[in-house]
């Protein structure tokens, strides 16, 4: 309780208002989001959802916990700010008392659910809570080695989708959240998942699955269980989700030098690859069917997932070229976070 009343405190010192702080040298295809939070040293934001009306934005600080390389990174979550885009405000602020980063969390009903961990003596131990007005409930809770094996929260058709590991029972699987608690969409053992991350097109989810002891799949589910999923033969260098398709970059520079951008029609089972000059990360896709992501040099690149084209769409910065991840909204718009000096600086990106 003392953190919290701390982290409550500090969040007021950090967070205050700031007029005619729009940037006017940002392209056409970009607006900035006046998102009225000004950060002190030490402090940084990042945006973990967004929707046509919202941005949900973990605040985060510096710690001196560094013990553990694998599991720490030298900063913790002190809360979630809920940004209202059409109004321009922000809406609600959710103090946190977390000794950890936590980047999976979506505004749900009256309240918040989201993904808390705490390093146990092995493991990392989660829960997955939902945080109301009147009460704060663990909906889920388990255990795993790394972060990149925690849960993670996807909004599909305003239902959350849990994907997760629990290595104390070792199991594997998919929840929803209802109204009634969580229901449990698939349960495998725990070698079915690679690892957590997911990528939504805001009605499914995808998620890598271990297939077979050579080849790895893409899964493409939602509330009713699993729709599709697709074969890959090479490593992924990162995929999205978008209307009909799943984009994925495949490829290494160890074993061939050589890159593939698979697309994948998970409606029909239609299937293409083609070469590309080099890898492609930070995918992100959408309610449409293009998707955005950057190359190695954080060049910017449209992808047309129904004809499998790409196109290099650097006119898509605000400034210079400089790290940027990106979020799904509707209507084929995304949040794009650029990075500079340590802050995360955010634009509505019309559709590529």
């Amino acid at each position: 309780m003392k953190k919290k009343m701390q982290a409550a405190i500090a969040i007021s010192l950090v967070i205050f208002c700031l007029l005619g702080c729009g940037d006017s040298s940002a392209k056409e295809s970009c607006s900035k989001v006046d998102c009225k939070i000004m950060l002190e040293k030490d402090w940084s934001t990042f945006c973990v959802y967004s929707s046509e009306t919202e941005m949900l934005l973990a605040l985060e600080c510096k710690n001196d916990d560094t013990e553990d390389a694998y599991r720490s990174i030298g900063a913790e979550t002190r809360a979630f700010i809920l940004y209202d885009l059409e109004e321009e405000e922000i809406k609600r602020i959710y103090p946190m008392d977390m000794d950890a980063l936590s980047y999976s969390a979506a505004p749900f009903q009256d309240g918040l659910i989201y993904v808390n961990s705490t390093e146990g003596k092995e493991n990392l131990e989660w829960q997955v809570v939902y945080l109301s007005e009147h009460s704060s409930d663990v909906m889920l809770e388990g255990t795993c080695i790394y972060p990149d094996q925690l849960p993670s929260i996807s909004m599909a058709n305003g239902v959350p989708l849990v994907l997760w590991m629990n290595f104390e029972d070792e199991t594997a699987g998919l929840s929803s959240v209802t109204e009634h608690g969580m229901n449990c969409i698939i349960s495998e053992n725990l070698n079915w998942l690679i690892n957590t991350s997911a990528a939504c097109n805001s009605k499914e989810i995808c998620f890598p699955a271990g297939g077979d002891s050579k080849y790895a799949e893409l899964v493409v589910a939602d509330a009713s269980g699993m729709i599709s999923q697709v074969r890959l033969d090479g490593k992924i260098t990162s995929y999205a989700l978008t209307k009909d398709h799943v984009v994925c970059g495949l490829g290494d520079w160890e074993e061939t030098g050589l890159f593939r951008l698979l697309r994948y029609q998970f409606r029909t089972g239609e299937k293409s690859e083609e070469a590309v000059p080099e890898p492609f990360y930070r995918m992100c896709g959408g309610d449409q069917n293009e998707a955005l992501c950057v190359d190695s040099s954080f060049s910017i690149y449209s992808i047309d997932a129904a004809d499998n084209q790409f196109e290099k769409r650097n006119d898509l910065f605000p400034t210079s070229p400089c790290p940027v991840v990106f979020r799904p909204m509707q209507g084929g718009k995304r949040i794009a976070g650029f990075l500079k000096d340590a802050q995360y600086t955010y634009y509505i990106m019309d559709a590529a």
